[in-house]
């Protein structure tokens, strides 16, 4: 390791210490978990910790593709990787307002299919990026500018989604429509899958029966979008 790369590391540790972030997980590896594809609780076994010190090496950040005050998310490939299609959305964030829970479950969420997949997280120095899958598409809100009302099996699998996020006891606390992704099929404008995007409010809540209402309360009874079913 060079001597640039080994001063960078001792001041990410430094930050670390000082802002009491450990390399630790919330989900121990017999974490119950409420799996979709049995419909029954299952045991958590292979949960990495998080965060792993790197400094973006294998990636090209592209376009801007979203902001707001979590950070902002850029459109991005691997380096060396044949052929370019194969796209990824990275956030980037300031290590002070970086907080290793969203990430945990937002890989949690990812390996439900209720959220993008987490490949990574990578932290330079000052700077944190958060490494997931790309959803092609757009957000439920942007999709709701355009159209009066949503497709009843869109509606439904959003339901679906919802449920196995609170069923295994997360909160999301900022669930508008704005951080819901629909992934669409361009070439017949068909709607593929739905996402739940940005856990940076989220909480690990088990039984907390407010935050659920909360959820709910704060995406289907929004003044702003009112969902509504075709």
């Amino acid at each position: 390791m060079n001597k640039y790369k080994e001063e960078q590391e001792k001041r990410t540790k430094e930050l670390l210490q000082k802002m009491n972030i450990k390399n630790t997980k919330k989900f121990e590896n017999n974490t119950k978990y409420f799996s979709p594809k049995t419909s029954k609780y299952e045991t958590f076994l292979n949960f990495d910790s998080y965060p792993i010190t790197k400094c973006l090496e294998d990636y090209e950040l592209g376009k801007l593709i979203g902001s707001g005050v979590g950070g902002s998310v850029y459109l991005s490939t691997k380096k060396n990787n044949s052929p370019k299609t194969l796209k990824y959305a990275i956030k980037h964030i300031k290590l002070i307002k970086f907080s290793p829970e969203e990430v945990e479950i937002a890989t949690f969420m990812g390996n439900l299919e209720v959220g993008p997949k987490i490949y990574e997280t990578e932290i330079c120095g000052k700077d944190v990026y958060i490494i997931s899958e790309y959803i092609d598409g757009m957000q439920l809100s942007e999709y709701m500018n355009l159209y009066d009302c949503i497709p009843v099996e869109i509606y439904n699998l959003l339901e679906k989604k919802l449920d196995i996020m609170h069923q295994n006891n997360i909160s999301h606390l900022d669930l508008t429509t704005t951080n819901i992704m629909l992934k669409l099929n361009y070439k017949d404008d068909k709607i593929l899958d739905l996402f739940i995007i940005d856990y940076g409010f989220a909480v690990y809540d088990e039984f907390e029966e407010v935050n659920i209402k909360y959820d709910r309360e704060l995406l289907f009874e929004s003044e702003d979008y009112p969902l509504k079913k075709c």
